[in-house]
Order: C-alpha cells, then structure tokens, then sequence
C-alpha cells in the first residue's frame, strides 16, 4: 500500500515459504549519475560507508562484510541498512525505512545485464512464514530535496510517528565512567580499580562503572568471561 509518500509492505502467499536474508521489496533502475555520492550506514554502528557506487570508501573501522563483524558475504554487493542517500548534481535523494517492526530493512546496487539497478530487500532471517504472527513487513519512504538536513528531519519525524518514544527514555540519563573510551579492549582489573578509587574521591558525581569489551574470553563470546579478572565479572 502507498500512503502519501510512503510505502507499506506486507506478505500474500504461501504459508509453507522460508523468507531469506534477501527478500527483495522492490527494485528500480539506478537513475543517478555513477559518479553520484553515496552515504549509508551498516548493519551495527561501527560500519558506515561513502564513495561511489563502484568505489565504496569505508568510514567506519569494523566494516560489517569482514571479520570480525561479518553479517553478510563479502562478495555480495554493499548493503546499506536503513537508509541510503544519493547525492548528484541535482540535490540528494533519501531511500529509507520508516519502520523496523521485526526485519532489518537494507539496499544494494549492482550491475545486472548492463544495467545498475537499485535493490530494497530485507533480512528474513531464514524464518517461515506459517511461524509469524501476522504478515506485515516494514515501510519505506524515498525523500529529495537541496537540503540533507531537512531530509533527515522528515526522515526521523516518519520514523518517530511509526516508532514513539518508549516509557524512560526522556527520564535523567544516568552519569558514568565507560572503559572504552580509555583502554579500548586492553582493560585491566587494575584499571578499573583505580578509576573507581578516582569516582570515589574526585569525581563522585559518576554513579556507575561501564566495563565494555576487553573482559570477555574471545571476541564475540560476551557472556564467557576471561581470567583478567581474578574476581569475576
């Protein structure tokens, strides 16, 4: 269904069918100039990406087709997930998903017959259709305008009417000390120990102790910790 300028998705068919992680939504020639800017976002937020559409440059340092962030083949076209923007010598154009209801929503572009062609798929995960509790999809809308920023706004207003603030998130933010920031994956048990004698001292207004990445085994295994903490985590 088309409701002013965005389109909604939904599933008719059989039952007995697995949705894949590349379930095309809709496709359309690429009607840009190849040389046209590209700006989207990865699958996590350490993966972002610019350049062109034959020369994709990667800003962000854990790109999510290579180790150790990998969510898709490395020799499938470049995803940008949630949104895409396209910017020519006519003004910028902005192809997003208003709704993830359930399925991460992503586009690619790549060559077919001769032709570009520019792809909205979402990732099905492998699930069947007779397992869902009803059919709808996700919603996506395509912006243009001279203004990246307005379109941006329109974008997120779209977003926040299908997505309403949850209950606590306009509640006080609570102030801490992250380990990220300081020592990376390189944290120590002594480390912390003595940023926390710090909060205790100087800095008391700092109520909590964020220990991310750096305690845990092996990358990716979060919830097996290592032996640098000789008191557990």
């Amino acid at each position: 269904d088309v409701i002013g300028n965005q389109a909604h998705f939904s599933f008719s068919g059989l039952h007995n069918k697995t949705f894949t992680d590349r379930e095309v939504l809709f496709e359309m020639p690429f009607l840009y100039e190849h040389e046209a800017n590209v700006i989207g976002d990865g699958f996590q937020m350490l993966a972002q990406t610019s350049g062109t559409i034959t020369h994709p440059i990667e800003i962000g340092r854990c790109p999510d087709n290579i180790p150790p962030y990998r969510v898709y083949s490395q020799h499938a076209p470049k995803r940008y997930y949630n949104y895409l923007v396209i910017e020519d010598s006519a003004g910028y154009t902005l192809f997003g998903f208003t709704t993830c209801r359930r399925f991460a929503g992503y586009f690619d572009i790549q060559q077919r017959n001769g032709q570009w062609i520019l792809t909205a798929a979402i990732d099905g995960e492998h699930t069947q259709v007779a397992d869902w509790e009803h059919n709808q999809l996700e919603s996506i809308t395509i912006l243009t305008g001279n203004s990246l920023s307005d379109l941006y706004q329109e974008f997120s207003e779209m977003i926040a009417a299908h997505h309403p603030i949850r209950n606590g998130v306009t509640q006080d933010a609570p102030i801490g000390w992250c380990s990220w920031y300081a020592y990376y994956a390189d944290v120590t048990e002594q480390n912390v120990l003595e940023n926390v004698d710090c909060m205790q001292d100087k800095l008391e207004d700092l109520e909590w102790v964020l220990l991310d990445d750096g305690y845990q085994a092996f990358m990716g295994d979060w919830l097996t910790p290592s032996d640098k903490f000789s008191g557990g985590v």
